[in-house]
C-alpha cells in the first residue's frame, strides 16, 4: 500500500490531540503517524517542559489555551483549527499501530461512512502484556456538526449520530501506554 498516495488524494487527515507536560510521550505519538497525516493541530493547555518544542519540530499547528477543566472544550478547539476532510483524534500517550495505518488508509478511500470506531488497547503492564480494549469513535469526517460533548470522558459518538452519520466498526488499533504499571520485578 501506498501511504504517499493519501496525502495527495481527497481524503487528507488531520491529527487533532491536546497536551500538557507530554514531552516523555509526544515523539513517539506522531511518529506513528506522520507519514499519512497532513497537518497535526496541538491544543497545549499549559505545558511547562519541551510538548510545544517537539509539536513545532514536528510541524504542528500549536494552540496555547488555558486549562478550563473541561476536555471537549480543548478537543473542539483542535476541530475547530483542522483543515484536512478526515479527523484522527489520538492522545499524547497514544501510538496507532503500522498495520492499523494501512487500515485506516483502505477504509477511508472506501468512504461509506462517517466516523469509524477503533480498538483502544489500555496497555497495563508490559512483562505480563495484560491489556483492556476499549472501542471509541476516534476516525470521522470533518463536519462543524461534530463536536465533542462531556467536560471529562468526553465522547463525540452522540453528535455523530444526531446528525445523521453513519459510525463503522473497524479492527483499527491504538495502544494506550498512560496506564501502566512501573515494573517493580528488575
Amino acid at each position: 500500500y501506498d501511504i504517499s498516495s493519501v496525502i495527495h488524494s481527497s481524503n487528507t487527515i488531520s491529527l487533532c490531540m491536546i497536551t500538557k507536560n507530554e514531552e516523555k510521550n509526544l515523539q513517539k505519538c506522531l511518529n506513528s503517524v506522520v507519514d499519512f497525516v497532513n497537518e497535526i493541530i496541538v491544543v497545549d493547555t499549559g505545558s511547562d517542559d519541551s510538548t510545544i518544542e517537539i509539536a513545532k519540530r514536528n510541524k504542528a499547528k500549536v494552540i496555547n489555551t488555558k486549562w478550563n477543566n473541561n476536555f471537549s472544550e480543548s478537543r473542539n478547539l483542535a476541530l475547530n483549527n483542522a483543515t484536512s476532510k478526515w479527523i484522527l483524534v489520538l492522545d499524547a500517550d497514544e501510538t496507532l499501530e503500522f498495520n492499523s495505518s494501512l487500515e485506516l488508509l483502505d477504509l477511508i478511500n472506501k468512504n461509506d461512512f462517517d466516523a469509524l470506531t477503533v480498538k483502544i488497547h489500555n496497555l497495563i503492564d508490559d512483562s505480563l502484556c495484560k491489556y483492556e480494549i476499549i472501542p471509541l469513535t476516534r476516525v470521522f469526517k470533518n463536519n462543524e456538526s461534530y463536536r465533542y460533548e462531556g467536560i471529562i470522558h468526553e465522547q463525540i459518538k452522540n453528535s455523530i449520530l444526531r446528525n445523521s452519520g453513519k459510525i463503522k466498526d473497524s479492527n483499527i488499533k491504538i495502544l494506550h501506554s498512560g496506564y501502566k504499571t512501573p515494573n517493580n520485578f528488575k
